[in-house]
């Protein structure tokens, strides 16, 4: 079972945070206005945005969470997921 706003897929707004982690592969991409399915959310939670308790978010800048907005098996979650219009972009090496 994923829980709801704690489990989810992290992602990244800029292809450069992957550069500065020393992370390599392939970057997908949504296409902007990119609708989720239903019962999933996005949190913005890198260091570069304030949370609600005033702190700094605690991943690294630019870092998002596609979360679940309620409790669903992780087989709904990863099929949500992948329902995703996914797009390649580049590939850091």
């Amino acid at each position: 079972m994923v829980q709801s706003y704690k489990d989810g897929a992290s992602t990244f707004a800029d292809p450069d945070a992957f550069k500065e982690r020393k992370m390599t592969g392939q970057i997908y991409k949504l296409p902007a206005g990119t609708e989720l399915p239903e019962g999933f959310g996005v949190i913005a939670d890198g260091s570069d945005v304030t949370m609600s308790n005033g702190k700094p978010g605690k991943h690294y800048r630019t870092h998002h969470t596609i979360v679940p907005c309620e409790q669903m098996t992780a087989e709904n979650f990863v099929n949500g997921l992948q329902s995703l219009p996914w797009e390649k972009s580049i590939k850091i090496k």
